[in-house]
């Protein structure tokens, strides 16, 4: 403590690895889908071939996934783009994600698979590549626009 004329100055010594990184990666769960990365990739521009230039919002792609194949469609803007690709899934799940931030992401991926998991619609997106351990991205999720935030 540091004592001056009118005011005092405290500081506590932080006793904990600073900053601790790995409390805010989720961990892993069972709600995971697996497809070609570039499958996805294709996907993916198909789906922003359709969106809509004159919204100002960054446009968000909804994942939905269960046994068999992954949905992708333009949230916010209802029969836009509704695209499906195998994949094995080990239980359904889904997430909303912003189009672009997905789409660079994969394009760094160099891995022939990728791996998606999130624990509910609301949870960070965990993104893996099958083949290597050492990779591992978080995407953050994100709420599909509504159509009355688009009309601005």
């Amino acid at each position: 403590m540091v004592e001056a004329a009118g005011f005092n100055f405290v500081s506590k010594l932080i006793d904990a690895t600073y900053p601790d990184f790995q409390r805010a990666i989720p961990k892993p769960s069972d709600h995971t889908v697996t497809v070609e990365r570039v499958a996805l990739m294709q996907a993916l521009e198909r789906v922003k071939a359709v969106v809509d230039p004159t919204i100002k919002v960054k446009p968000v792609v909804g994942l939905l996934w269960q046994s068999g194949e992954l949905r992708l469609h333009l949230a916010g803007q209802p029969g836009a783009a509704d695209d499906a690709i195998d994949a094995k899934a080990d239980a359904a799940g889904g997430v909303a994600v912003q189009l672009h931030y997905l789409a660079e992401l994969l394009d760094e991926l160099v891995g022939k698979h990728v791996r998606l998991d999130a624990t509910s619609a609301g949870a960070p997106l965990l993104v893996t590549d099958p083949d290597d351990a050492d990779f591992l991205v978080v995407q953050m999720p994100c709420r599909a626009p509504s159509e009355t935030s688009q009309a601005a």
